[in-house]
């Protein structure tokens, strides 16, 4: 298996156990070392977003969960405005 089929495999894992645990709050230090020099690796994509430490140099996935919508510009077409 090449890294990144690894990598591929390893982000769905952990989505999955992140999604099954409580809500959890937005992790704003490193689940490590506990230092607040983390830095996003890559852009928003399929839920999740990658992180890392600069201090211990660990990765992780920051998983993302679908809220809502607040309209910016247009109108809320739907049956009922509340979905």
């Amino acid at each position: 298996m090449n890294e990144k089929q690894l990598m591929k495999n390893t982000k769905k894992q952990l989505c999955e156990i992140i999604l099954s645990q409580q809500k959890q709050e937005e992790a704003v230090h490193c689940p490590s070392c506990g230092s607040d020099s983390i830095t996003y690796r890559s852009s928003f994509m399929s839920g999740s977003i990658d992180v890392a430490c600069r201090e211990c140099k660990s990765i992780w996935f920051e998983v993302w969960e679908f809220k809502g919508i607040e309209m910016i510009i247009g109108e809320d077409n739907r049956v009922d405005s509340n979905e």
